[in-house]
């Protein structure tokens, strides 16, 4: 967590540009949060986690809910 109380997901990917990423593809997800993409689709699918979806029909999910789901998952 950062001092604004959010999730420093930087440090989860390693990769400087996710630091101010706004929207997360599956995949992208299912590495945040340890889980497969296949499993962040099923989500996606059944609503656990609201996701958007992309033109070409793929889902892209907010950062805010990618946060919301790691403190879930973290028990916070």
């Amino acid at each position: 967590m950062t001092t604004s109380g959010q999730l420093n997901l930087r440090g989860l990917l390693g990769m400087e540009e996710l630091k101010e990423k706004k929207w997360f593809t599956t995949y992208e997800v299912a590495r945040i949060l340890g889980v497969s993409p296949m499993t962040v689709w099923r989500w996606c699918r059944s609503g656990k986690i609201k996701a958007g979806k992309t033109p070409g029909g793929y889902y892209s999910i907010p950062r805010e809910e990618v946060e919301r789901i790691l403190r879930q998952m973290r028990g916070d």
